[in-house]
Order: structure tokens, then C-alpha cells, then sequence
């Protein structure tokens, strides 16, 4: 039953980390794509205030250094796109290596989770759940029970062992109608007993023994008492990172919102001339930024999201 037990543990924790490395790779993919959509976001920007940059400087509205800078800004760009592209082919090669698919095959991937409609704060009871149900733990737990009983049949073999046996034995008839050997008695009964003691060589080698599972039981124990602390001290900082990364997926989302709506303005007054190269450059520089940490902020925060039910015991491949 034991073994069973621990057999089961042992598959449900390798599927387990197989469903981990499968929201990676997913989680890889998905983000490279997302950035391929903000490098061509980044690329137009850059395209459409290098067209006005050039206008105006035909017009000595701008100077030629301003130009130069918004060619090298476009550039760079380009640049970007080409590195988000690559890696989105990296990773999507890597996603179809995990499902079995062609390295090219192209895979459109979305987020449905509902990472953003975490209640906070997280519920205490879940230390609870997961003392409970931790497939590491459980397997530890498992491995203790079978040490004691171990060290249980160990201390038995060291005590004295007292046996009795007994036996009754009747003969059938014989040919002529009388009983068979009638002459020793019919029935025969017999009775015995013997008393082993653990002394001697044996004696001391059985207590060495006993007295090695005694250590091992004991060793297992402050195991699991190290494990059951560290597991709770997993889980609450686990809630606390999990409040964390909510509230700053909150503010990226709100940041990326108010830089873009800027960053659209200074590009309408960059065209009037109302606007300095320097200003739409440092917001656009800003909303690239804050739109990169999102993705970032959103696939971390599923992840840690996975990996706080793993702390839980649940299947997270269901």
C-alpha cells in the first residue's frame, strides 16, 4: 500500500513539473508575440515623427541634428522588430517541440487565466490545504510511515521470542477393523516450547540495528517538521508576492494607458511643430517601456499564479 501510495505521488509530481515546463514555454511564446505587435507599435511612431521630423526640417522648422536622430531612432526600431521576430520564432520552435508539432508550425496563442480577477488578499486557510495536500510532503510523510515500521519490526526482532507448538495426531482404522498403531496410543498429542534470547554475537549486532532505525525515524521526523515550516513559510510568501505582482500588473496597466494617450498627443502637436524631438522622444521611449514590463508583469503573475496551486497540491494541468 505504501509503495502504491508513493508510486502515485512520484507520477503526479512529474506531471506536475511537466504542466510547469509546458505554462513556461507557453508563457515564452506568448510574450514574444505580444512584443512583435509593440515593436511594429514602436517602429510606426518612429517612422511617422521621422516623416514630419524630415517635413519640418525642409521647412527650417527643425534642425538637421533632429534628422539624424529620428533616422537613428527608426533605425534602431527596426532594429527591435527584427530581435522580437527571432525571438518568436525561437520560442514558438520550442513550444512545438513540447506538443509534438513541426518546428515552423505557426501556433496563435491567447491568455484566458483569470489572473486579473485574483480576490486579494489570499485566504490563510490555504496553509492549511497545502500541509494537506503537498505532493512533497505527502510523499515525505509516506516515506516516515514506512520507517516506522521498519524501526517497529527492528525493536521486535531485539526482544526475547518465546514460540509453542502443539500437535494432535489420530490413526485410522486398520484393514482388519481395529485402529492402527493402537499400540502407542490413538490419538497422539505433543506439546513443546522454546525461548530465544538475543545474546551473543547476534544479540549485539540486532541492537546495532535497532538502535540505527531508532536515528533514521528520528531523522525522518525533524524532516518533516523542517519541511511543514518551510512549506508554510512558501505559501505565505507566495500570497505576498502573488498581492505584489496584482497591484503592479494594476499600475503597468494604468501607466501603459496614460503613455500612450501622451505619447498620440505629442505626436499631433510634433507634426504642428508645438512639440520638441526631445519630449515625444523621451514618451515614446516611456510607453515601449512601461508596455514590455505588462507582458512581463502579466505572465508573471500566472506563473506565480501556477506555481501557488502547486504549493497547494492541485493538478494544474486540469
Amino acid at each position: 500500500r505504501l509503495d502504491y501510495g508513493a508510486a502515485r505521488l512520484a507520477y503526479l509530481t512529474a506531471k506536475q513539473n511537466e504542466a510547469v515546463k509546458a505554462l513556461v514555454r507557453f508563457y515564452a511564446l506568448y510574450s514574444a508575440q505580444r512584443r512583435i505587435g509593440i515593436a511594429r507599435m514602436n517602429l510606426a511612431s518612429r517612422e511617422r515623427q521621422y516623416k514630419d521630423t524630415n517635413e519640418q526640417f525642409q521647412s527650417g522648422t527643425r534642425s538637421h541634428i533632429e534628422v539624424t536622430q529620428g533616422e537613428g531612432d527608426k533605425l534602431q526600431s527596426e532594429l527591435s522588430l527584427v530581435q522580437a521576430e527571432t525571438a518568436e520564432i525561437k520560442a514558438l520552435m520550442a513550444f512545438n517541440e513540447l506538443i509534438n508539432a513541426e518546428p515552423g508550425a505557426p501556433q496563435a496563442v491567447e491568455i484566458s487565466t483569470l489572473s486579473a480577477n485574483v480576490k486579494l488578499p489570499l485566504p490563510k486557510e490555504d496553509v492549511a490545504r497545502a500541509l494537506e495536500n503537498n505532493f512533497s510532503l505527502r510523499q515525505q510523510k509516506l516515506s516516515l510511515e514506512k520507517t516506522r515500521l521498519a524501526n517497529r519490526s527492528g525493536v521486535l526482532s531485539n526482544y526475547p521470542r518465546f514460540r509453542v507448538d502443539a500437535a494432535w495426531r489420530k490413526t485410522a482404522l486398520g484393514l482388519l477393523g481395529t485402529p492402527g498403531g493402537s499400540g502407542n496410543g490413538n490419538p497422539a498429542y505433543s506439546l513443546g516450547a522454546s525461548l530465544s534470547l538475543p545474546f551473543g554475537f547476534l544479540g549485539a549486532q540486532n541492537y546495532l540495528e535497532v538502535k540505527s532505525l531508532e536515528f533514521a525515524l528520528r531523522s525522518a521526523e525533524l524532516e518533516i517538521e523542517n519541511s511543514v515550516r518551510a512549506l508554510k513559510t512558501s505559501v505565505l510568501s507566495a500570497q505576498k508576492d502573488i498581492e505584489l505582482q496584482v497591484k503592479s500588473s494594476q499600475l503597468l496597466a494604468f501607466q501603459v494607458k496614460a503613455q500612450k494617450e501622451t505619447t498620440d498627443n505629442l505626436l499631433g502637436e510634433y507634426s504642428l511643430g508645438s512639440a520638441s524631438f526631445l519630449q515625444l522622444d523621451s514618451s515614446q521611449t516611456k510607453l515601449l517601456d512601461s508596455s514590455n514590463s505588462q507582458i512581463t508583469a502579466a505572465n508573471d503573475l500566472d506563473l506565480a499564479l501556477a506555481n501557488y496551486r502547486v504549493l497547494l497540491g492541485e493538478k494544474i494541468w486540469e
